[in-house]
């Protein structure tokens, strides 16, 4: 999910029709992806690491009028920067799956904290 910029957004009435749809849609996406990935070792241990798909530099364009927003840099991470300012997202690569799910729950308990 992110910030709406192109395009108009359904109606909640509009949703409803095809909520199901759309829940099915992304539960087979997933579980398409997991069956694909179930097995991979191997990988290397990767994190937060800048994507293809990244500009660089990275300019946030909700902030793009404001003069204390650096370049490079993700703000808040969230709906209009804040609704509370406590989020963090971290991106892991793990070996295997099995490496993914002991990062999982070590790094559980932190969520709390942070």
């Amino acid at each position: 999910m992110g910030l709406l910029t192109k395009g108009n957004p359904l109606s909640w009435n509009d949703i409803v029709l095809i909520r199901e749809k759309i829940h099915m849609a992304a539960l087979v996406e997933l579980l398409q992806i997991f069956e694909l990935n179930k097995d991979r070792q191997g990988d290397s241990f990767m994190w937060v690491f800048r994507d293809t798909a990244t500009p660089s530099p990275f300019c946030d364009v909700t902030f793009e009028n404001k003069s204390n927003i650096i370049d490079d840099h993700i703000h808040l991470d969230s709906s209009m920067a804040g609704l509370g300012c406590c989020c963090i997202q971290v991106i892991f690569q793990a070996e295997s799956l099995k490496e993914n799910l002991k990062l999982h729950d070590e790094l559980l308990p932190l969520t709390r904290i942070m």
